[in-house]
Order: structure tokens, then C-alpha cells, then sequence
């Protein structure tokens, strides 16, 4: 397994790799991100994703490509299930959901548990990738667990908060191996 980030993004003007301001990612539709987030007091996020680990992904320009189109939300995008994703995809999601709960959606947490609030992620979930964003307090423990899910379920990784953004694919033995990484200003 990689080394865990050395520490979480901490400034205010952080952006994920996709050109999105990191603090709210859904901001222009009400959703903001981090467990303690509101309008006007958005937490910085630490922004992680998994997807399909197509052939014509393995080239870093393709793969910069498709995740530009992809991260405009544009299409059928759900927050808390995954219908039209690969089996792989919603495997990984249904025992995700099962750590850190949705942010929105009908299985978010009641606002009163505090404790599944305090897991809880803001989930973006395309037929073909899973935009998660966590608390940048978090950091390391949900690094380790998605990760670890991508590896179990066969699905690519992608460390969007980290400056130089790794991007791993499944080996055929199992686990899985960094093959490319992109600046924050290629993708």
C-alpha cells in the first residue's frame, strides 16, 4: 500500500484536481462538504475516487480527458446509490456507505447521530466513477480505507487532494499499482 498523505490539504484556496474549489465541490447546488460544513463555514475537503479500470484509461492523457469530462456533472449523477455503475463500482460503494455514510440522499444520517455524522462523505457517483470527499481530518484513516476497498473490489484509485495525484489500477494478482501521476494542472 502507499504511503498515506503527510498531511491534509490546509489551505484555504485548495482546489481539487478537477479545478473545483476543494472547500465545496457542490457548492453551486447547496451541497457543501466536510462533517462540519454550512454556507459561509465550509471545511476543507480531502477528495478521493474510484472508477472503472477501462484499457484506454491506462494512458495519463486519455485518462486527464475522460476525468475532465467526467467531473462536469453534466448527466445522471446520484449521491447516495450507484444503479447504473459497474458491479465492482457499486460493491465498492455499498461497503463504503456502510463506513462513512452519505451527506445527501435518503440514507443520510439523522442529524441527531452524531456519530455517523461525524463518518459521514459527500458522495458524487457516475456510471463509470465515485467522487468522495471527506473531512481533511480524516485524511489518512479514509486514504487507507478506500484504498483498500479499490484493491478488494477491483476498482482504479485516484488521490485527487494530493499535488501530484496518483492514479492506480488494478493488478491481475490482485492489489494495485500506481501507473501515472498528474499534476494538479493537467487534469
Amino acid at each position: 500500500m502507499p504511503a498515506q498523505p503527510a498531511a491534509a490539504p490546509t489551505d484555504a484556496t485548495t482546489t481539487t484536481a478537477a479545478g473545483v474549489p476543494a472547500t465545496s465541490i457542490h457548492h453551486d447546488r447547496g451541497y457543501y462538504l466536510g462533517s462540519n460544513a454550512t454556507p459561509g463555514n465550509e471545511a476543507m475537503s480531502y477528495d478521493l475516487a474510484v472508477f472503472d479500470p477501462r484499457d484506454d484509461l491506462r494512458d495519463p492523457t486519455a485518462f486527464s480527458k475522460w476525468y475532465r469530462a467526467r467531473t462536469s456533472w453534466e448527466g445522471e449523477v446520484h449521491f447516495d446509490e450507484a444503479p447504473n455503475s459497474t458491479a465492482s463500482l457499486q460493491a465498492w460503494l455499498q461497503e463504503m456507505l456502510e463506513l462513512f455514510p452519505p451527506m445527501n440522499g435518503t440514507r443520510r444520517p439523522s442529524f441527531e447521530d452524531a456519530e455517523r455524522w461525524d463518518r459521514a462523505a459527500d458522495y458524487a457517483i457516475a456510471p463509470d466513477l465515485i467522487y468522495v470527499s471527506f473531512s481533511s481530518a480524516k485524511a489518512g484513516f479514509v486514504y487507507d480505507t478506500v484504498y483498500r476497498l479499490a484493491a478488494k473490489y477491483g476498482v482504479g484509485f485516484y488521490n485527487v487532494s494530493d499535488s501530484q495525484g496518483e492514479v492506480w489500477f488494478p493488478r491481475p494478482e490482485g492489489g494495485l499499482e500506481s501507473l501515472f501521476a498528474l499534476s494538479g494542472t493537467q487534469t
